[in-house]
């Protein structure tokens, strides 16, 4: 038949392909769920083919395995460059037979095969025993164990490259340490390394790899939305590429970096980035670590998810084919915790047989057996004692786990800060043992926090029973806390300035009626919103002393809950011409609105109708019975119930089982008896010696006023409070700064309030050429799940003294100030500073007020949720300023926004713009120059 072919007459035959014609259409292994085809066409072909014959000297006396899926692109190659040589092709029958592969490779001396690296794992035992040439890799990253296991007189080509291209890059890898790199583009390809903004990246900085040129396909079939999202314009194109053609290029996802000579290491995948924990983690790194373990021979780690009580957790699940036998999961872990921060060991290790593969040979991570957290087999230690299964139980229910053993880790099992919240909450209630965040970060295992709860049950120590607050003569009265007895004080003193909150919302087509139900139902379910407040006078005693100063003692009397209804106010200025300018009179009286805490509500509700169908829903709530978390509770369990009513549904919220005034009994148990004594005795050896008050250095004048922009648009929910007439200046640290931020804290396993404290220290050091501070935090204190549900001034305040050492580095600085605030937050219930104060009366000045000693005030609140666009720094007046600054921060989704408050008499309203960009140069520093003397940094502005 063939003879009968080469008589005929082949010029007759005409030629309908050209370069530029369609070749294949093939499509991707779908790891999206949504497989896409790639058009390629002969040019691009034509193009690889030919190079790789020539580098990879592929000759008529070739004799290669082909057992490649010829739906994946790497057959093309495969197939012609044999071919197109007179090179021999043996195919096999099944791509997924290893005994026929095996069998194959025995049986005929093949001079080359290609693998993906998966596969080689399943023939590696077999090609030591024949006389291979040349192993083609790609499809995987290739690993350093693979390339020592090969004999070096074998060949071994590292090719490169997506569907969307091919291979395209082709590397000759000499030393083990060579796995990762994937060399240079073929002939008439182009090229680039480029960050975020499309910028090249300098040698050695990791960025994502684009390519353009020859090899480029046309797109995805009928996915034109897809193809103009992965292949953009090149805007380094020359005229000599655009008369080519060579005009786009692809977005391939991969992270590599430049080496000095001209070749391309790959780092991993953009999609390979996982956070866990507030970290970011590079799943290529684990599993290069974990491959390193003696014993384990190819390894795999994926992120998954758990629903939780505290939320959606992820964490880490390692995959290991061991050499032989299964491996004792306590030297692997030994082996990690050598090489890996722990926030990176996987919370869970699985021995496989083998990796299953994708019909294109590679490792398909879908099809890895599921991987229970918690131990299992011989590695699982059963909970003996009743208590060990009590608190086995309370992390079973609360990590979404279902075998806990005594050995298992809180954290590599998934639990975080929330959840040791819940852990403690769940251990007061059930075993009467009172438990701090400290303790639990101590005694991560259920065997070491078990023996630390019957020690405190043994001793009685610390022990607390949560009970209903106790009863006073008249029963409508009860206790309140120091910080609300603070607030109620200045106001009977007429020093009261207004610190309102605003909740602030624009409404169409409001229901009137079921709006104001709503509000009286949230009014009766929070006893804190019908509370008034009064004062007696009291013999004094030592201990009411260390509380509070003089002898008055403050109280909360409760109404109930129809006393003051109706709680919503409805103004209607429809026909009003100045709108706005009403609207703007309405929000500025209520936000600035002092409150008779004796006579009325700490709240007000209007409801402002300016259209028939459009209104706008205006909250303002006193600091004596919130905080940030209660702003949180009030709009979401408000709208919950309106949307209710409008349906025609009753109240779906359950009712509370604990009210604020219980959680005002439970905060000054912690100043009673032995306690109070602790954190008294804490304080006066803190303030033994006190700083100089702060001083900021002037880089101004006061030859003109700054301009407060009144008409300003402020990022959504961004609530300032209001005290005094002062000043305050909003500006943001931008989202990348951010980001190298969390790079940091994740490498050093320190929180990101211990990096902002300590940034925050150093940037006052720089301002005012002084070197100890006191700062203080407000800090939350619903260490009770019912008390999360509970509105009211649920806070603490966390005291930090910092000595700013200019002879150590940043990172000696963060590591201190990690120390202290460990020991401060033993203390956040105490807030009589002043009294600590005048304890020390070998002093001089022993009335020298609180104001003074303290340096400044830090809050930082993260928002995970909120984005704020489009944001420009801009002033604003009647800022609330107890210190003479004070950041508070709000960590959102693209970066940091700081509403610093200050007071005039100490910042020049000028200088204040160039200040607080001096703390962004602090933050840069610290990030870029962690190691050097903080004496050595330049001046900030």
């Amino acid at each position: 038949s063939e003879a009968f072919y080469r008589a005929e007459d082949s010029s007759a035959v005409p030629s309908y392909s050209g370069s530029g014609d369609l070749a294949y259409v093939i499509y991707t292994s779908g790891t999206t769920g949504k497989p896409k085809g790639v058009m390629l066409e002969h040019y691009s072909l034509c193009n690889r083919v030919l190079y790789m014959i020539s580098y990879s000297n592929i000759t008529s006396s070739d004799f290669h395995l082909f057992k490649t899926n010829v739906i994946f692109d790497v057959s093309f190659g495969e197939i012609f460059t044999h071919l197109c040589v007179g090179a021999g092709l043996q195919i096999t029958r099944s791509i997924f037979d290893m005994d026929e592969l095996n069998g194959l490779l025995l049986s005929k001396k093949f001079t080359s095969v290609h693998l993906v690296p998966s596969q080689y794992e399943l023939v590696s035992t077999t090609i030591k025993t024949i006389h291979l040439e040349k192993i083609y890799f790609s499809g995987e990253a290739l690993i350093p164990r693979i390339l020592s296991d090969i004999d070096k007189n074998v060949t071994v080509y590292n090719y490169y490259g997506p569907t969307e291209l091919g291979e395209i890059t082709v590397f000759r890898p000499l030393e083990p340490s060579a796995a990762s790199v994937i060399g240079k583009v073929f002939p008439n390809c182009r090229q680039y390394v480029l960050d975020a903004n499309y910028t090249p990246v300098p040698v050695g900085v990791s960025g994502e790899l684009y390519i353009g040129g020859a090899g480029l396909s046309r797109g995805y079939l009928n996915r034109e939305e897809l193809t103009a999202e992965r292949f953009i314009a090149n805007p380094f194109s020359t005229e000599a590429d655009k008369a080519k053609g060579y005009t786009r290029l692809y977005k391939t996802g991969d992270l590599v970096r430049w080496l000095s000579d001209g070749n391309l290491e790959y780092l991993g995948r953009n999609d390979d980035q996982v956070k866990i924990r507030g970290y970011r983690i590079e799943l290529g790194e684990v599993e290069h670590a974990l491959s390193g373990v003696p014993g384990i021979r190819q390894s795999c780690v994926v992120c998954r998810e758990r629903v939780t009580e505290g939320g959606t957790i992820k964490y880490l699940v390692g995959y290991y084919v061991p050499e032989s036998g299964v491996l004792e999961q306590e030297v692997i872990l030994s082996y990690l915790s050598g090489v890996l921060p722990e926030y990176m060991i996987p919370s869970t290790l699985t021995a496989v047989e083998y990796f299953p593969l994708t019909v294109n040979g590679k490792l398909d991570k879908r099809a890895l057996p599921d991987a229970d957290l918690g131990t299992s087999g011989e590695d699982y230690v059963a909970p003996e004692t009743a208590l060990e299964l009590t608190v086995c139980k309370i992390w079973e229910e609360l990590l979404g786990v279902e075998r806990i053993g005594l050995t298992d880790d809180f954290f590599r099992i998934g639990g975080n800060s929330i959840l040791a919240i819940k852990v403690i909450s769940q251990v007061k209630k059930r075993l009467s043992a009172d438990l701090t965040i400290k303790e639990l970060f101590l005694n991560t295992t259920i065997k070491l926090l078990s023996i630390l709860i019957q020690t405190k049950i043994n001793t009685g120590e610390y022990l607390y029973n949560l009970k209903k607050e106790r009863v006073f003569t008249a029963k409508e009265l009860h206790e309140t806390t120091p910080s609300q007895a603070w607030r109620y004080l200045e106001y009977k003193s007429g020093a009261c300035h207004s610190m309102n909150a605003i909740i602030q919302k624009e409404m169409t087509n409001v229901d009137e009626g079921a709006l104001a139900m709503a509000v009286d139902t949230l009014v009766a379910r929070h006893e804190s919103l019908r509370t008034v407040f009064l004062d007696r006078k009291i013999e004094k005693t030592k201990l009411f002393t260390l509380l509070y100063k003089g002898n008055t003692e403050v109280l909360q009397k409760i109404y109930p809950e129809d006393y003051f209804r109706p709680n919503l106010s409805l103004i209607d200025i429809c026909k009003q011409k100045d709108k706005k300018d009403r609207i703007k009179s309405i929000i500025d009286k209520m936000y600035k609105y002092l409150f008779d805490f004796q006579k009325e509500q700490s709240f007000k509700c209007v409801l402002v109708k300016y259209t028939k169908r459009k209104y706008i829903f205006i909250f303002i709530i006193d600091h004596i019975i919130y905080d940030a978390h209660s702003l949180k509770i009030i709009e979401s369990e408000l709208f919950s119930i309106y949307n209710a009513y409008c349906s025609g549904l009753p109240n779906p919220l359950k009712a509370l089982k604990l009210q604020f005034k219980d959680y005002a009994n439970y905060h000054n148990e912690q100043l009673r008896g032995k306690r109070l004594f602790y954190h008294y005795y804490y304080f006066t050896k803190l303030f033994k010696e006190i700083p100089p008050r702060l001083k900021i250095n002037s880089i101004g004048s006061f030859e003109k006023d700054i301009l407060i922009d009144k008409n300003v648009t402020k990022p959504e929910n961004f609530v300032i409070t209001e005290l005094l007439e002062r000043r305050g200046y909003i500006f943001m640290v931008p989202s990348e700064i951010l980001e190298q931020i969390l790079e940091v804290i994740s490498g050093l396993k320190i929180s990101l309030f211990n990096f902002l404290l300590t940034a925050y220290c150093v940037f006052l050091s720089k301002i005012s050429d002084q070197d100890d501070f006191i700062i203080d935090t407000p800090v939350t204190t619903r260490n009770n799940e019912d008390f999360s549900k509970i509105v009211g001034m649920l806070t603490g305040v966390l005291i930090s003294r910092v000595k700013v050492d200019p002879e150590k580095s940043f990172t000696d600085l963060l590591f201190s100030c990690r120390t202290i605030i460990t020991e401060a937050m033993d203390h956040v219930f105490f807030q009589n500073f002043t009294l600590a104060l005048d304890a020390n009366k070998d002093r001089e000045d022993v009335s020298i007020k609180w104001d003074q000693v303290l340096s400044a005030q830090l809050n930082i609140v993260e928002e995970s949720n909120l984005e704020v666009e489009k944001f420009e720094s801009y002033h604003y007046s009647s800022a609330y300023a107890y210190s003479y600054i004070n950041f508070n921060m709000r960590i959102v989704k693209n970066g940091i926004l700081i509403d610093c408050t200050y007071k005039t008499e100490a910042i020049n309203p000028l200088d204040i713009s160039k200040i607080c960009e001096g703390f962004i140069t602090v933050l840069k520093t610290s990030i870029n120059s962690p190691s050097i003397k903080l004496k050595t940094w330049n001046e900030i502005y």
